[in-house]
């Protein structure tokens, strides 16, 4: 028995492997942009809760396959009962009745519990593609886009850079009196100045 359940519009898009978004024109705007901020950590989260995700998609699909299923989009449990039910026997019985008649309770319950503990809530897809990977990355990226944006890191860095060259030169240089000037700047060691990058960030986003 085969059967694919319609897809729930609200849903969001539902994949098996899921394609990139990144296309040329993307990559062309790419590299008029400077990266102003990357989330690695959170990225690897998301990448690594997709792949457990797509794991045990995999685990259900083939219990569901022994049991004579073929889904690939389904929205909730009831997809799977609904799909079943066509096939049961003895339609007044039991659904454990109707599941051990056909001899496929076994690997019906190991599916559901699967489904419960990892997958409710989830979309189905067996596979976390290399374009999907760059896209979650690309998600946590955030990016300057116009020249006084890129005048401000430009001009941030080369004052950082100077600083501490002076410095590095036995020039002292009041770094406290820099710190006061402006929060775009943090003190790092040996009496160094670094971007605060946080700081940065916030106060470029106001910058038209």
């Amino acid at each position: 028995m085969e059967g694919t359940p319609k897809s729930n519009k609200n849903a969001g898009t539902q994949r098996k492997t899921t394609t990139s978004i990144i296309n040329n024109e993307t990559i062309k705007k790419m590299k008029k942009r400077i990266l102003l901020k990357e989330n690695e950590n959170l990225a690897q989260s998301i990448i690594e809760l997709e792949q457990n995700q797509a794991t045990n998609w995999g685990k259900v699909d083939n219990l569901l396959n022994e049991c004579g299923l073929n889904v690939q989009n389904i929205t909730s449990w009831t997809d799977i009962d609904s799909l079943l039910l066509k096939d049961f026997q003895f339609p007044k019985a039991t659904i454990e009745f109707n599941l051990d008649a056909l001899g496929i309770r076994t690997q019906y319950e190991q599916a559901k519990k699967i489904y419960y503990d990892n997958l409710r809530g989830t979309q189905y897809a067996i596979e976390v593609t290399a374009e999907r990977i760059e896209e979650i990355k690309e998600e946590q990226r955030v990016y300057v886009t116009n020249q006084n944006q890129i005048d401000v890191i430009a001009y941030a860095e080369k004052l950082v850079e100077s600083v501490n060259k002076l410095n590095s030169l036995g020039i002292r240089i009041d770094v406290n009196g820099i710190l006061d000037c402006s929060t775009l700047f943090k003190s790092e060691a040996r009496g160094s100045v670094a971007v605060n990058e946080r700081n940065l960030f916030l106060d470029v986003q106001k910058i038209i």
